[in-house]
């Protein structure tokens, strides 16, 4: 089992950095670069202060070398500074993880509080119309995209019944947190 778990945790890593370079390669490919986008809206701007910018952030250096100094600075912790809240990013992030972890893991609880039981329905009886009615719904849920959950629950959610308990946050209602959740709760555990 510990010999899986690594196999894993080791190909969610390679499939990681794979991701990051390539995102990184079509980042490269758009036409213009930030510099010339952050530039553009200021008429004073001249040549030297597009190369100055473009030195500081590393825009002048090969993308091989980009990556790498990326990679280097990520594993470390630091992901730059958001120019949009004028803070590092994850300062920003960091809060904001809470709330992530909570709807991952309502829906994690959802997702096998439902699919626990019917695959054990069904690997109890194979080959009946249990069996392949399950297959079916599991394999139709793979098909349509996530967006389509949440198109679907959000009907459901703002029913009277989901109402009156609280679950859909209103000016002065009892939802709070769980109300707020409710809906991405439910549309990751569709999913």
């Amino acid at each position: 089992m510990t010999r899986f778990l690594a196999s894993r945790l080791l190909q969610a890593l390679v499939v990681l950095l794979l991701m990051s370079f390539v995102i990184t390669v079509l980042m490269t490919l758009m036409p213009g670069d930030p510099v010339d986008m952050m530039l553009a809206g200021n008429p004073r701007a001249t040549p030297a202060d597009a190369a100055r910018l473009k030195a500081l952030y590393g825009l002048d250096k090969p993308l091989l070398d980009r990556y790498w100094h990326w990679l280097q600075a990520a594993l470390m912790g630091d992901f730059g500074f958001s120019r949009l809240y004028a803070q590092p990013v994850l300062t920003i992030l960091l809060p904001r993880l809470g709330n992530t972890l909570l709807l991952l893991g309502a829906a994690m609880a959802l997702t096998l509080a439902v699919t626990l039981p019917l695959g054990v329905y069904a690997a109890r009886r194979p080959y009946g119309w249990a069996d392949n009615a399950i297959n079916l719904f599991c394999f139709a849920r793979y098909l349509r995209p996530g967006l389509l959950a949440g198109a679907a629950a959000d009907p459901a959610l703002r029913g009277g019944a989901a109402m009156a308990a609280g679950f859909r946050p209103r000016p002065g209602g009892r939802g709070g947190l769980v109300g707020a959740a409710a809906l991405p709760r439910a549309a990751g555990g569709l999913r």
